[in-house]
């Protein structure tokens, strides 16, 4: 197992190397290397209280399988350094973890970068360093060994503590905008954001592992890079440390749009009933009375009778002149009503015979 230990640290010593190599080669040009890989760190607990400390981690996206680390050897309970680096193709898909190559992890996490809001992002050009607590449901069985071999004494890795940037930071002549985010790289490393308050900023540094003191330290803001760099120097915080960039993109300003109003609607006129008008009741014309002839030639003929016989029977009434008109016309008063009222009723019977 120590000599497994062993092997395992040369082989991270020799990877770190060539990651520390390439990136001074980029860092000569000017460029950051692009290495889409995750670094992980945690605590390793076993259901049932089971001692993990000594046994291996392995993590494994299908078939592809990263070098193992050693619970313990840093601290108790704790694994550090468990680079996953798998092919392209695998961005993206679960990482599982195993204890022992017989016991999986309760807990699985994306082959991806995760940004501070805890999002995937695919497609990142620098290592992320990630705490990731394992818990595993039980303890694998212990591989019988057929020879004791001699302890190997194995170099304790040295924790480096962080270090403190602060200071102004400018872009161009100005200071950049409120709340501006400041980063730091050293090699495969990718420090936590900053922002820039009132032209000013504080900067957490804590790569972690002791492969990265001494290193330079770079600082961006976005793709664009400081022209300061330094020296990462373990637990040694940097006050007054001035940052100027290159002067920063203006970003383009989306148009704003102007709302289009809503039409209030106007209330529906609510339709007047037209009166119908009432039918005015015609009025049946009264039938002019048509006098009835006949009857009218019979009454005068009864009334000149009538007259003719008080002519003939007395000579007084032409004695007495006026008196005797008078007289006579009293004496046909009466026959003439008489006739006219029988006229009437003629009439009133020929109407009633006629409608």
């Amino acid at each position: 197992m120590k000599a497994r230990l062993a092997g395992i640290l040369i082989v991270t010593a020799v990877l770190a190397g060539l990651i520390a190599g390439f990136g001074e080669s980029a860092n000569a040009q000017g460029e950051i290397p692009s290495i889409s890989a995750i670094t992980l760190h945690g605590t390793v607990t076993i259901s049932g209280g089971a001692d993990p400390n000594g046994m291996i981690i392995t993590a494994k996206i299908d078939d592809w399988v990263s070098n193992a680390v050693v619970v313990g050897a840093q601290a108790e309970n704790t694994f550090v350094g468990l680079f996953i680096h798998a092919p392209d193709e695998l961005i993206g898909k679960d990482v599982t973890f195993w204890l022992e190559d017989q016991a999986q992890a309760d807990e699985k996490t994306p082959y991806a970068f995760l940004d501070q809001f805890g999002n995937n992002i695919l497609t990142w050009g620098l290592p992320q360093l990630r705490q990731q607590n394992l818990r595993f449901p039980f303890a694998p069985l212990a591989t019988p060994t057929a020879t004791t071999v001699p302890p190997t004494a194995t170099a304790t890795q040295v924790v480096l503590a962080p270090t403190f940037y602060e200071g102004r930071v400018r872009a161009g002549s100005v200071p950049p905008p409120e709340g501006t985010l400041i980063y730091a790289v050293i090699d495969d490393y990718v420090s936590q954001f900053a922002s820039v308050f009132n032209g000013e900023y504080f900067l957490t540094v804590d790569p972690f592992f002791e492969i990265y003191d001494g290193r330079p330290i770079e600082f961006y803001i976005g793709e664009t890079k400081a022209l300061q760099t330094g020296v990462f120097e373990d637990g040694v915080g940097k006050e007054n440390f001035l940052l100027v960039f290159p002067p920063l993109p203006t970003p383009t300003p989306e148009p704003t749009r102007t709302p289009t109003p809503t039409p209030t609607p106007e209330p529906t006129r609510t339709p007047t009933p037209t009166p119908t008008p009432t039918v005015a009741p015609t009025s049946t014309p009264t039938p002019t009375p048509i006098a009835n002839v006949t009857a009218t030639a019979e009454a005068q003929a009864t009334a000149t009778a009538i007259a003719n016989e008080a002519a003939g029977g007395s000579c007084s009434a032409r004695e007495g002149g006026p008196a005797g008109l008078g007289n006579l016309g009293l004496l046909l008063a009466p026959l003439m009503l008489l006739a006219w009222r029988r006229m009437e009723r003629r009439s009133e019977r020929n109407r009633s015979i006629s409608r």
